[in-house]
């Protein structure tokens, strides 16, 4: 009687465990797809005339115009420093952007948003870190972000590399592998 009580209870327990893992998967896929329509929407914002910055309560239904104009170079470095984005959030940006591409991210062959996104990056990491009112702002974005570009390029993932020498580093103590 107590084997078929343990194999009873050793079922409910299993299927309880199934439902918290199935339940586990929906909340992390609802996760993604909440923080991809944010970077949609941070991408609508800083590059798109006539986009909010976040407030569309669209749910997604509304979707960008074809004959939307792409905003200047100017107008979307003011942006990256009034909206006071930091290297994260551009990347997820850029991250999205090479996502969405239909072809794949190269520094020869970039998408016009990339190369929008780049551009403004660099005028705003020009600018001296006393005079940008950005104080999130490291100067060194559109760096990374080229560099990062080049990889993909030749199929290259730099957060892989980086990730590889931060274990190999961790594990052997060295300071400088590459």
């Amino acid at each position: 009687m107590d084997v078929l009580a343990l194999i009873n209870e050793a079922k409910a327990l299993r299927a309880e465990a199934s439902m918290l893992q199935q339940q586990l998967n929906l909340e992390k896929e609802e996760r993604i797809r909440k923080e991809r329509e944010k970077v949609d929407n941070l991408i609508d914002a800083l590059l798109f005339h006539g986009s909010s910055f976040g407030n569309d309560k669209d749910d997604g239904k509304q979707e960008r115009s074809k004959q939307q104009l792409l905003q200047t170079e100017e107008q979307v470095a003011k942006l990256l420093i009034s909206k006071r984005l930091n290297y994260e959030m551009v990347n997820q940006v850029f991250d999205r952007i090479c996502e969405l591409s239909n072809r794949p991210q190269s520094i020869d062959s970039c998408s016009p948003l990339l190369s929008l996104l780049l551009d403004a990056a660099c005028q705003v990491d020009v600018i001296e870190r006393k005079d940008n009112p950005n104080k999130r702002w490291n100067g060194r974005v559109e760096r990374d972000l080229r560099r990062k570009l080049f990889g993909l390029g030749y199929g290259i993932r730099i957060e892989d590399v980086e990730n590889e020498k931060r274990s190999i580093r961790s594990i052997t103590g060295e300071k400088d592998l590459y």
